[in-house]
């Protein structure tokens, strides 16, 4: 493994120089590598008795690459960092590849013009925070607190929109009247990532010349029984939050911040001792997180809002976790669950912000880029509680539907709803067929809310197609250009072609929206050897009983879908301990109502497959 080095020199000018060459007369770069950013060793050169080091960015604002002195006047400008110690090799060597890169992000749409929303993030990353007053969002339902006199923390998004609340029901204990009395809250642990919107007594003062933030909030100490006995008791949470801004093309912004916390470092020296934590800040920030803020234009007036945690600290680094799956154990490791909380804070501050400034959001989407369990826990969690609030399941007060439903009915008469298996179909193949007006509304917001640059209604696939439900209503109420439904049941595939002679017969063909032949639908296939699904744009998979090995095996075919693509996963999820599935698809939670459960609706996990992006950090 090369050498890694830590720029610690060029505090007062903005960073150091970086040349194209190693060459002192060499072009200069217009852009300074930054203090704290952390590099990968190409090669170092002695240039008339200076050592020049050629690198590979890792870790913070600065050029991708280039040339930079080690010393320069008597003055240690880059500083090596420690080896890997042969057990963290022995152990995972993965672990250290990739400590530089993103650990997870939370992704939003929002329905607002991108320079609109720069100028907002660039006002709150300077100083001029949004606040929380009593009118704060008014009529929109985003958010909800108790009184302000007494409010703790960030409000919460509500958990479930007018939409769903008379027609589904949340099976979590967070729910809207959790919310509003007060049993349900997020002020543990809770300090400033950037974007925070602050009550009226709580502060913030912008350093100009250090580009650097100071914030304090109201917050308390967790009610996990650990933090309780080996933290002191605080009313309020205090962060430092330095800002670097990158050069990009207007209108995109990109920040880089470097979040510091008194909280962290109580946590961590707590949890390791004082002896541990010196050892930890020789090989990471010991008391601060790497976040970002980028934004993109997405078309329509449509903003990409982007907000990722990284690694290279200690905070993040130290607790990996045994496995991906199942729920961390907080109660014996204090810093999973401190970085589980940051991360969970990153989601809802920002959501919250883009909420109090009036910014729509349309769509949310999740990245978990390393299999850290305290990450999969926290943002898999965070997406299922609100499946079925805005940005998932419920449309945005700009969304406009143009479906049309006049043919659910005809539909529904033609595709009657079983409950129980049909032919062969036993245990784990159990058939269950989606309801046809809840599952064209689930097609119509994932399609509606579709990358732009990405051609949506190439052609559905359906895997496992059954009675041939969820293929008839793509085909009767979108315009995708091919439909396909793969079942390998004969009874099952037999009942669909039924079904779409009928669809034919009465004519109901003649009003669909999809060029594909009707009679050329359902194929005798086995989707894990006949490949050909992986060209479509919106792949569905109802694979409520199907054994996991399946979901492992369709999730690994799925990383040759197109970028852009889409697949949806009734009730089931891709595999968390991938690094190849983690790295290349983005979530959402959706809902669906099903035949066999009973008007309760279902979720639906909605995967995207990433466009092609290089790994190294966006700051640049």
């Amino acid at each position: 493994m090369r050498r890694r080095w830590k720029v610690v020199g060029g505090k007062g000018s903005g960073g150091l120089l970086v040349r194209e060459g190693p060459e002192l007369s060499a072009k200069a770069l217009l852009q300074r590598l930054a203090t704290g950013a952390v590099v990968e060793e190409r090669e170092i050169l002695s240039v008339r008795g200076c050592d020049r080091l050629q690198f590979l960015k890792l870790l913070g604002p600065g050029p991708k690459a280039g040339w930079v002195s080690v010393v320069a006047n008597g003055s240690q400008l880059m500083e090596p960092l420690p080896p890997p110690r042969p057990q963290e090799e022995d152990m995972s060597r993965w672990l250290e590849e990739t400590r530089y890169q993103e650990v997870a992000s939370v992704r939003l749409i929002l329905a607002a013009d991108c320079a609109t929303v720069g100028e907002a993030v660039s006002a709150s990353l300077q100083g001029r925070p949004c606040r929380i007053g009593p009118d704060a969002c008014p009529g929109t339902g985003q958010l909800a607190w108790r009184d302000k006199g007494e409010q703790t923390g960030l409000p919460l998004p509500l958990p479930m929109s007018e939409q769903w609340r008379e027609k589904a029901f949340a099976t979590t204990d967070f729910s809207e009247a959790t919310v509003w009395d007060g049993s349900v809250g997020n002020s543990s642990m809770s300090f400033s990532l950037g974007l925070r919107p602050l009550f009226d007594k709580e502060l913030c003062e912008w350093d100009a010349a250090h580009h650097q933030l100071n914030i304090t909030v109201f917050g308390k100490v967790s009610t996990n029984d650990w933090y309780k006995r080996n933290l002191k008791p605080r009313n309020y949470m205090t962060s430092r939050i330095e800002v670097w801004e990158q050069a990009c093309a207007h209108p995109a912004k990109d920040f880089f911040l470097e979040v510091s916390s008194d909280l962290i470092r109580e946590v961590v020296t707590a949890a390791v001792g004082v002896r541990g934590y010196r050892d930890l800040a020789e090989r990471f920030q010991a008391q601060s997180v790497y976040c970002t803020c980028c934004l993109r234009p997405s078309g329509e007036g449509r903003t990409e809002l982007l907000r990722q945690l990284w690694g290279g600290t200690a905070v993040i680094e130290a607790s990996p976790g045994p496995r991906p799956a199942g729920r961390p154990d907080f109660d014996n490791d204090p810093v999973a669950l401190m970085a589980s909380q940051i991360l969970y804070m990153l989601d809802i501050e920002t959501r919250v912000w883009a909420s109090i400034q009036g910014f729509p959001l349309v769509d949310i989407w999740r990245g978990i880029r390393r299999p850290f369990q305290w990450a999969v826990f926290s943002a898999m969690s965070s997406a299922a509680s609100h499946i079925f609030a805005l940005g998932s399941a419920a449309d945005s007060t700009v969304e406009v539907s143009e479906l049309e439903t006049s043919l659910v009915d005809e539909l529904e008469h033609i595709l009657p709803g079983h409950r129980n298996a049909t032919g062969k179909k036993q245990g784990q193949f159990t058939e269950g067929s989606v309801d046809v007006l809840s599952f064209a509304q689930l097609l119509d917001r994932v399609c509606r809310r579709a990358d732009r640059t990405v051609d949506i209604f190439r052609e559905f696939v359906d895997l496992g197609s059954g009675r041939g439900h969820a293929v008839l209503t793509a085909h009767a109420l979108f315009p995708f250009r091919k439909c396909t439904g793969y079942e390998i049941d004969l009874e099952a595939r037999e009942a669909g072609n039924i079904a779409a002679r009928a669809y034919t017969q009465r004519g109901i063909v003649l009003r669909a929206r999809s060029s594909s032949h009707p009679l050329k639908m359902f194929e005798a296939s086995d989707f894990l050897r006949d490949l050909r699904w992986l060209s479509a744009s919106l792949v569905f998979v109802n694979g409520v009983t199907w054994p996991n090995e399946m979901i492992v095996k369709v999730s690994k075919l799925a990383l040759d879908l197109k970028p852009g693509a889409i697949i949806m996963l009734v009730a089931r999820r891709f595999p968390a301990d991938d690094l190849n599935v983690l790295e290349h698809f983005d979530v959402r939670g959706d809902a669906c109502f099903l035949s066999f459960t009973d008007k309760k609706a279902v979720q639906v996990w909605v995967y995207q497959r990433r466009h092609t992006r290089s790994s190294s950090n966006p700051a640049d």
